[in-house]
C-alpha cells in the first residue's frame, strides 16, 4: 500500500513539475546505478524499515528476492547513501520501525550472502566437466 501511495505522489509531482522521471524519483542517484538496482534498494528499504527482514519464506522471502535483484557490481561501495535517501522519503508517510543503519546492514548482509553463493557456484561449475 505504501509503495502505491509513494508512486502516486511521485506521479502527481511529475505531472506538476514535468521533471525528468528518473531525476524526480532517484534524485542525485539517478545515474549512479541501473534503475532496477535503485528500485530494489528503495523497495528493500521500505520492507526492511517496516521489520520485514530477509528470510527463506513468507514476506521475508519477498524481501530476499527484492534484495537479490540488486547488482553487487552496481554498489561496490555499499548502499548506505541511497538507503538514507530512500529512508527519509518513506518516513514522510509514517515512521519506520527499523533504523536506517539496520536497514543498510540487512541489505549489505544479504548482498554478501548472494555474492558468496554466486562465487561458490562459479567455482564448483569450473570443477565439473
Amino acid at each position: 500500500m505504501a509503495v502505491d501511495l509513494g508512486t502516486g505522489l511521485e506521479r502527481l509531482a511529475w505531472a506538476r513539475t514535468r521533471m525528468n522521471w528518473h531525476r524526480l524519483v532517484y534524485g542525485r542517484f539517478a545515474r549512479a546505478a541501473p534503475t532496477g538496482t535503485l528500485d530494489a534498494i528503495r523497495t528493500a528499504t521500505l520492507l526492511i524499515g517496516h521489520g520485514i527482514t530477509p528470510a527463506a519464506r513468507g514476506p521475508g522471502g519477498i524481501t530476499r528476492r527484492v534484495v537479490g535483484t540488486i547488482s553487487p557490481d552496481a554498489v561496490p561501495l555499499g548502499v548506505s547513501a541511497f538507503v538514507r535517501t530512500s529512508y527519509d522519503y518513506w518516513s514522510l508517510f509514517g515512521p519506520l520501525s527499523v533504523s536506517w543503519p539496520a536497514v543498510v546492514a540487512a541489505i549489505e548482509k544479504e548482498l554478501l550472502l548472494y555474492s558468496d553463493a554466486r562465487g561458490k557456484l562459479s567455482r564448483s561449475a569450473g570443477r565439473h566437466p
